[in-house]
C-alpha cells in the first residue's frame, strides 16, 4: 500500500495551455529449510553474497515455467509458488515487490519488479532487472509501468473512476522540482476522505507509473470537485502526463 506523504508547501501552478497484467502479491511467511539440504560451506556463502542478482535469476530461470499461468493453479499450489518467489526476492533485498501477468495475447508473460514506491531501494530494482538473463517467453520490467487513466479503482467502500477525476497542480517553494496534487473527486464525502486519499495515490501511480510518481509527486490531497472545475484551476487527470512533461521541461530550463 502506498502511504500518504508528509505535508507539502502548496502554491498553485497555472498550466498554460496488458491483455492487462494481472498483479499477484507475495505472501509474507517464513518457509522452513528443507531438512535434507546440507548447509552451505563458507565458500558457497561467500559466493552467494557476492552475486545476489545472479542467485535470484538462477533460481527463477529454473522455475519460470511454473509461473506462466498462476490463475490456473489450485489455491494451495498458487500460495506455495507465491511464497517461494517472495522469499527469494526478499533474500535479494527486503522490501521489493513484484507482479506477474497471466500469458499475454501476443504470447509470453511480464514480470514486474517493484520498489513499492520507496525511492531508497530504487537502485536495487534497477540492479536486479539489469542483471536479468535472456528468459524466453518473459519480459522483465523495472517498476510498475504507466497504464493511463481509463480504469476504475475499487478498495473496500471506495470506488474511483479515473476518467472522472481532476487535479490542481501544487508546487513547493522549498522543492520546486516536485509536485503536489489537489485532486477533485466527484461527490466526495468528508468521512471517506482519508480512504480516498490513500486510493488516489494508487490511481496516480497506476496512471503515470511507479518510477515517475515516486520521483515527482510528493503530496496528494482531495477535495470535492467544484461545479466548474476549469474555472477553479483544475485539469482532467488524463492530462497529468502532458502536464508533467511541460513541468519537467520548465524545471530543466531553470536549472
Amino acid at each position: 500500500m502506498i502511504s500518504v506523504k508528509n505535508a507539502f508547501d502548496t502554491a498553485l501552478v497555472t498550466f498554460c495551455i496488458f491483455v492487462l497484467s494481472i498483479p499477484v502479491s507475495g505472501c509474507r511467511r517464513s518457509v522452513p529449510p528443507d531438512s535434507n539440504t546440507s548447509s552451505a560451506t563458507p565458500l558457497q556463502a561467500s559466493e552467494m553474497k557476492s552475486d545476489p542478482e545472479k542467485n535470484f535469476w538462477n533460481w527463477f530461470q529454473a522455475h519460470r515455467d511454473e509461473y506462466r499461468s498462476l490463475n490456473s493453479k489450485s489455491a494451495q499450489e498458487k500460495e506455495r509458488l507465491l511464497s517461494e518467489i517472495h522469499e527469494h526476492l526478499r533474500e535479494y533485498h527486503h522490501g521489493l515487490a513484484y507482479e506477474i501477468s497471466e500469458p499475454l495475447r501476443e504470447g509470453g508473460n511480464e514480470f514486474v519488479v517493484s520498489a513499492d514506491g520507496d525511492l531508497e531501494i530504487f537502485s536495487h530494482v534497477r540492479s536486479l532487472v539489469a542483471a536479468a538473463p535472456q528468459l524466453p517467453g518473459w519480459k522483465v520490467i523495472a517498476f510498475r509501468p504507466a497504464q493511463g487513466f481509463t480504469f476504475v479503482h475499487k478498495f473496500d467502500d471506495v470506488k474511483l473512476e479515473a476518467s472522472t477525476l481532476w487535479f490542481q497542480p501544487l508546487v513547493s517553494k522549498s522543492n520546486p522540482g516536485s509536485l503536489g496534487l489537489m485532486m477533485g473527486v466527484p461527490d466526495l464525502k468528508d468521512e471517506q476522505k482519508d480512504a480516498v486519499v490513500n486510493s488516489l495515490w494508487i490511481v496516480v501511480e497506476t496512471g503515470i507509473g511507479e518510477e515517475r510518481c515516486a520521483e515527482r509527486i510528493k503530496y496528494v490531497d482531495a477535495t470535492k470537485l467544484p461545479d466548474n472545475p476549469d474555472a477553479s484551476g483544475f485539469l482532467p487527470l488524463a492530462e497529468l502526463p502532458d502536464y508533467l512533461r511541460w513541468f519537467e521541461g520548465k524545471t530543466q530550463k531553470k536549472e
